[in-house]
């Protein structure tokens, strides 16, 4: 289970889970194509979007850091218009149905 505490507390559990290194790489093994090197040019990679400070960013396994999109109101999360309209940017984008989207949630919700 992973952590209710700070941030740091949280992605310090997940960088020393065991178990998630173990599920990864026999993940990794059961595939059924070979994984690319690291600095191979790919069609396919991750994209984030996180609010921090107030801030809404994307993640972008293609670049090198950060990308700042907007502010975001007191209040708001993720979910805004203005996220929003990224994602339909990218799945508008690709129109052959390769995209898929996931949203990390509290369950409590």
């Amino acid at each position: 289970m992973i952590p209710t505490g700070s941030s740091h507390d949280r992605i310090a559990h997940l960088e020393n889970s065991d178990e998630i290194s173990v599920l990864y790489a026999k993940s990794a093994l059961d595939g059924s194509s070979e994984a690319p090197a690291a600095e191979d040019e790919v069609d396919h990679h991750y994209i984030c979007l996180v609010k921090q400070s107030n801030g809404l960013f994307m993640l972008d396994g293609d670049l090198e850091g950060p990308v700042y999109i907007g502010e975001l109101e007191d209040g708001e999360d993720v979910l805004t218009t203005t996220s929003l309209d990224v994602i339909r940017a990218y799945t508008d984008s690709r129109k052959d149905g390769a995209f898929a989207l996931l949203g990390l949630v509290d369950s409590a919700i």
